[in-house]
């Protein structure tokens, strides 16, 4: 049997049962508390790039690995 919304709400809530509230609302809103030092300095590095280590070639190092074939193994082995 096809019911419409409002009735198959009805039927639901009369399947469910009253239910109790499970916490109250908040009678004043909450202030937000600004965030601390650390946690700014760890965002601020953990957003960063990751750099290589300090040197000119580190750079090309890290290029070459990047870019470099997978050797290919032989099926005979």
């Amino acid at each position: 049997m096809i019911f419409s919304i409002e009735q198959d709400i009805q039927n639901q809530r009369r399947q469910e049962g009253p239910k109790s509230e499970l916490f109250a609302p908040l009678a004043h809103p909450v202030n937000p508390k600004p965030h601390t030092a650390i946690y700014k300095m760890h965002r601020y590095f953990a957003r960063r790039r990751p750099s290589p280590p300090f040197s000119p070639y580190s750079g090309l190092l890290w290029a070459a690995f990047a870019i470099s074939p997978q050797p290919i193994l032989s099926r005979n082995m």
